[in-house]
């Protein structure tokens, strides 16, 4: 009856549920029944992980999931995304030779600026449950599959297998910079896809200053 209780626990946000769990070490016994190929690879980190199809299949996934999170954030930003241009295009216009002197549409673009930089922190730690839910789901599966599979039987007490992990799924880069997800916004055929209205725009509130030589 515990044992009942437990599954039965509050789902903590984040946490993968039993059945999802269920479905991962099923995959894992079905990988070894099909004796899966392994493959090992070295990331540009010099990390070396394991893939099978069904982590490629989880990465695919996490992938999907972050870009529908993006098409969500555009789409309820629509408005926003809007007005980052206008202003931008108000910073072009009042200073058209470049050099800052209307620091009223400078005001009102950082404003909306930070307005959209909310929003994506919001999307972003979202973002980050998804990668953390896929991950999970690897290492249950990989649990399963290292207990099982006869390629770790087998390497169990060799050293250049000892500790080796799966391909681990990462956070899109382009959710640490919310400037980043500008220049792809909204979807093609609004004028909010003008990326070098906002680009010009802030290298005349940002210049750069020259490096002495």
């Amino acid at each position: 009856m515990a044992s009942h209780g437990s599954r039965m626990r509050p789902k903590i946000p984040g946490e993968v549920g039993f059945r999802q769990r269920l479905m991962a070490r099923r995959a894992a016994r079905r990988d070894v029944r099909g004796d899966a190929h392994i493959g090992f690879e070295v990331l540009v980190d010099g990390l070396q992980v394991a893939r099978t199809p069904y982590v490629d299949e989880i990465h695919d996934s996490a992938a999907a999931g972050s870009s529908e999170m993006m098409n969500l954030l555009w789409a309820d930003n629509k408005q926003l995304l809007d007005r980052i241009h206008s202003r931008a295009l108000s910073v072009l216009r009042n200073n058209p030779s470049g050099g800052l002197r209307d620091a009223v549409a400078q005001n009102r673009l950082n404003a909306v600026l930070a307005l959209w930089a909310i929003e994506t922190e919001t999307a972003r730690h979202a973002a980050e449950v998804v990668v953390h839910r896929h991950n999970q789901l690897i290492d249950v599966y990989w649990q399963e599959l290292w207990s099982l599979h006869p390629e770790f039987r087998r390497a169990a007490g060799r050293s250049d297998r000892a500790g080796q992990r799966p391909w681990p799924v990462v956070l899109d880069q382009r959710w640490t910079e919310p400037l980043a997800l500008i220049p792809v916004l909204p979807p093609r055929g609004s004028p909010a896809t003008d990326d070098s209205v906002l680009d010009r725009a802030l290298a005349i509130i940002y210049p750069r200053v020259p490096v002495a030589s």
